[in-house]
């Protein structure tokens, strides 16, 4: 038979057993939280500094673009044997023919490197 002692003893062992695996726990659990906060501050970086390259280099894109857009208008303003109507036609056509092979390029370079 068990005494009352020993009962108690077994007793006050498997509290501080409960306890001590309670804390532990409680540890893992804090753990898991920080591993999940530092995952979720390291994807937002990455997220950041991917926007942040696009918007630099969009920025420079049409830095780019204006300042071809501003030769091709000089370009075609000097054909005199042109009218105002058809040059900027010509010109419009133009940019818009390289802008599309440009973009045609970029996407198959692009789509390459994902694959």
């Amino acid at each position: 038979m068990v005494s009352k002692v020993d009962f108690e003893k077994e007793n006050k062992d498997l509290t501080k057993e409960v306890e001590k695996l309670d804390n532990e726990n409680r540890k893992l659990n804090l753990k898991l939280a920080q591993e999940k906060a530092k995952k979720g501050v390291s994807e937002f970086r990455d997220e950041f500094n991917k926007t942040l390259a696009t918007a630099l280099v969009a920025a420079f894109g049409l830095v780019i673009g204006l300042s071809w857009n501003e030769l091709i208008k000089a370009y075609f303003s000097s054909l005199n044997y042109l009218e105002t109507i058809h040059s900027n036609l010509l010109q419009t056509l133009l940019v818009t023919l390289i802008g599309v092979i440009a973009i045609m390029i970029v996407t198959k370079i692009l789509r390459k490197k994902k694959n």
